[in-house]
């Protein structure tokens, strides 16, 4: 498969989650559903995904990785302003998280993007 194709695949199942998620609690989205309604088939979705806990994880670890990257190259000044943002522009995925119940891997991830950050500052000024 194309990365054009697997990228249109992974983005339709997550931004397909993320609106059924502001309808109907997280616990009751079936993959049938969520495939469905995306228009892709399961065998697609497994191909990429373990279930519907996946896709959260690897977008979030998606928008996580991105928003390190250039928090990372920002002066310390910009830092909060970027980090602000960030969430503003993915709000409706962060709404979608805290309603759902899922803030911890919020949390988590957001903890582990800190830890990773003053551990290439400590590295930077060794």
């Amino acid at each position: 498969m194309p990365a054009s194709d697997i990228h249109y695949v992974k983005k339709q199942i997550t931004s397909t989650l993320v609106s059924l998620m502001e309808e109907k609690d997280f616990r009751k989205i079936t993959v049938s559903a969520l495939t469905k309604e995306a228009g892709v088939g399961r065998a697609s979705f497994y191909r990429h995904f373990t279930d519907t806990s996946d896709v959260i994880r690897q977008y979030l670890d998606h928008l996580t990785c991105t928003w390190r990257d250039v928090y990372d190259n920002t002066p310390e000044s910009e830092q909060m302003r970027l980090m602000l943002t960030h969430f503003y522009a993915h709000k409706k995925f962060y709404l979608a998280l805290y309603r759902a119940g899922l803030s911890d891997m919020l949390r988590v991830e957001i903890q582990d993007a800190f830890k990773l950050s003053a551990e290439l500052t400590t590295v930077r000024h060794t």
